[in-house]
């Protein structure tokens, strides 16, 4: 009878245990999943709050680039119309921007500041920015770049055009030249016939005087018509050099 009781007693502790165990274990259970959907919850807060920072971060790279833009716009509609040294010191202007925001962009692409504390979404934020910065430097030397080699262009090919005419002007001045000295010795001849071709036919030497003025006057046209040939080569070949190189430029591309 004392051992049925016994057992009895034993059941009825276990029983207990067995359902104070389990109601320990339920609980538990309710605590870790409500500390795990907690946690859950603020990661989800967390997403959430970056999503925001990240989309109102765009929004501030988006206007600071677009700000830029307008002002790299503006710059270079006012140096349409500069000239060669004022767009080359743009140029080099603009090439120690780049170098020095190239710099910043290889220093933001090491790990220091976000090893000291730096968030990794702002980290790569200023890199981007770093990088549309350098894009828009770049576009806008090239602009400028293309800009400058055309006024170059066509400083050269009125260069060009500039020596020709000073050439016809030459040969042209050596025609009239050599059609006044001409005039002068046939009309010498005129006056003085025999004497400028034989050196006589005056007294006192007068002949010879004018027979050395012809001679003299004779050589003169040589002269010049060697000249007037020299010059109309020239002229002939300064006139191909413009003919081949004074082809119409390409369209600038807008900026």
């Amino acid at each position: 009878m004392k051992g049925l009781l016994l057992i009895t007693l034993v059941a009825t502790l276990v029983r207990f245990l067995l359902r104070h165990l389990l109601a320990f274990v339920i609980i538990c259970a309710v605590l870790l999943a409500g500390h795990w959907g907690w946690a859950q919850w603020q990661g989800y807060r967390a997403s959430q709050a970056e999503l925001a920072e990240l989309a109102a971060a765009d929004e501030r790279i988006a206007n600071d680039l677009a700000r830029l833009a307008t002002a790299s716009q503006g710059r270079v509609a006012e140096l349409a119309s500069a000239s060669l040294d004022v767009l080359t010191n743009r140029i080099h202007a603009l090439d120690e921007q780049t170098r020095h925001k190239q710099l910043q962009r290889q220093q933001a692409s090491a790990l220091g500041p976000v090893l000291h504390g730096q968030p990794i979404v702002a980290h790569q934020l200023d890199g981007m920015r770093l990088d549309a910065e350098i894009f828009l430097l770049n576009a806008e030397r090239k602009h400028l770049q293309d800009l400058r080699l055309r006024l170059q262009a066509t400083q050269s090919a009125q260069a060009r055009r500039a020596e020709l005419e000073r050439l016809r002007l030459v040969h042209e001045g050596l025609y009239t030249q050599w059609q006044a000295a001409r005039r002068e010795r046939e009309a010498l001849e005129q006056r003085h016939p025999v004497a400028c071709r034989l050196g006589v036919g005056g007294v006192g030497g007068v002949g010879a005087a004018e027979y050395r003025q012809c001679a003299q006057l004779r050589a003169l046209q040589g002269q010049l018509l060697a000249e007037n040939r020299r010059a109309a080569q020239d002229y002939e070949r300064q006139r191909a050099v413009v003919a081949q190189a004074d082809e119409p430029l390409p369209p600038l591309a807008a900026f």
